[in-house]
């Protein structure tokens, strides 16, 4: 979002959904926002036990606060530049 030409952000498939069973919880990775509600909604009947959702998001998709953030942000850099 900062720096979207750089590749830092070029991870490899890290499944962090699969990593809450190894250590007690129980994990989901979603896709959609159907898919979201209906983890939610299971996360919340699982009691005792903690929840893992992994919302996997298409490149470049930027919720309209955090894009505010970030022009903010980069508006402050710019002015501390210039002195």
């Amino acid at each position: 979002v900062f720096q979207p030409e750089s590749r830092f952000n070029d991870l490899d498939d890290w499944h962090f959904a699969e990593v809450a069973a190894s250590i007690g919880g129980a994990g989901e990775r979603v896709t959609t926002r159907a898919e979201l509600t209906a983890a939610l909604e299971r996360a919340v009947a699982r009691r005792g036990t903690f929840s893992l959702i992994e919302v996997m998001l298409p490149r470049g998709v930027t919720s309209d606060t955090l894009a505010r953030f970030v022009a903010g942000f980069k508006s402050a850099r710019e002015r501390l530049a210039k002195g």
